[in-house]
């Protein structure tokens, strides 16, 4: 039961970060389903990536010193992610939260983006332990 409770509350947080970006997108973004992070079809959309939504978000919502920080992290779990190293990927989300975590203690995140991610790599840490 409380595993079930896990995933609902990841599925909610997902759909919540979606509604979140409705008003900020495009109709033709509205009309694609998203495949946020390294779920689903990234290379056809690698706009709807997390590395996408850093980079929508970058000097808007964060700054661009935090961008890249959060770029690079993204490249060293996509790396991980593709010679199937799912320890090191997990390892590299959690180290992915942390660097959030900072960067909205000190202001260098706007609330939204960093709900918007921090949702998403939760959902990727469930998904790769579970």
């Amino acid at each position: 039961m409380k595993k079930h409770a896990k995933k609902g509350f990841a599925i909610t947080l997902f759909v919540a970060s979606i509604l979140l970006l409705l008003p900020t997108m495009t109709t033709a973004e509205k009309t694609n389903p998203i495949s946020i992070a390294h779920r689903g079809a990234s290379g056809q959309a690698p706009e709807n990536t997390m590395a996408g939504l850093v980079e929508r978000f970058e000097g808007k919502e964060l700054s661009s010193k935090t961008a890249h920080a959060l770029k690079v992290q993204l490249t060293a779990i996509h790396q991980y992610e593709k010679q199937s190293l799912q320890d090191k990927v997990i390892k590299h989300l959690n180290g992915f939260i942390t660097l959030l975590n900072h960067q909205k203690e000190h202001g260098f995140i706007s609330n939204r983006a960093y709900q918007i991610l921090l949702g998403e790599a939760n959902f990727l840490v469930e998904d790769k332990t579970n």
